[in-house]
């Protein structure tokens, strides 16, 4: 499903968030990657499948995918991001735009999904960051889950998420070289040859005992 692009958000919650490209907004200056997003559960008018042309309101969860921040490099180079969201348990997937080597990229894409305030509690927002679009296995660069039970409805909710570890950091864990561990000494003494000497003293103690 498309989502509709916009130069300038469509409600005062986000003209109000400072948008700049050199300093992470709302004072939030770590340096992990992250995702920025807004939302909103809201009524909205939508077009009936009848005739008669008529709209009717219908509660829908609008999610405005604002910011990626802090994405690293892939396979040394930057990044081609994009970001995937799924709402659970319907299981619809949508996505943004794909940016063009950008370890900070600005998005302002909203995307809309049909759901009853009732349904809130158990729904959840998967949303992930990948690179390139275009592959057909697109690398994860990580992603976080959130639930929807607290949204209430015409109270839009903007924050930033961490991203949990991704696919990257994972594959810098696991090439790193091995350490192989020492072999252990046996503790078991190796067995002692017997002398002459030694069998004629434990046959003459054996005699003594008799």
């Amino acid at each position: 499903m498309a989502s509709k692009t916009m130069s300038t958000p469509e409600h005062a919650p986000l003209r109000d968030t400072p948008l700049r490209d050199d300093v992470t907004p709302v004072g939030d200056h770590d340096r992990k990657p992250k995702v920025q997003l807004c939302l909103e559960m809201r009524e909205k008018e939508v077009p009936t499948k009848s005739k008669s042309k008529k709209r009717v309101e219908q509660t829908v969860l609008e999610v405005t995918v604002m910011w990626v921040k802090h994405i690293p490099q892939s396979l040394g180079r930057r990044p081609n991001p994009f970001v995937k969201l799924l709402l659970l348990p319907q299981d619809t997937i949508m996505t943004t735009e794909l940016k063009l080597e950008k370890n900070d990229a600005q998005y302002i894409e909203i995307f809309n999904f049909p759901l009853k305030s009732q349904d809130l509690t158990g729904s959840v927002l998967e949303v992930k960051v990948c690179d390139n679009k275009a592959t057909r296995n697109a690398k994860l660069f990580g992603s976080v889950s959130i639930p929807l039970e607290n949204l209430k409805l015409g109270q839009p909710v903007i924050s930033w998420y961490h991203l949990a570890a991704s696919e990257i950091e994972k594959d810098k864990i696991s090439s790193l070289p091995r350490t192989t561990k020492p072999k252990k000494k046996s503790i078991i003494p190796k067995k002692l040859k017997m002398t002459q000497d030694d069998e004629d003293e434990m046959k003459e103690n054996a005699n003594d005992t008799f």
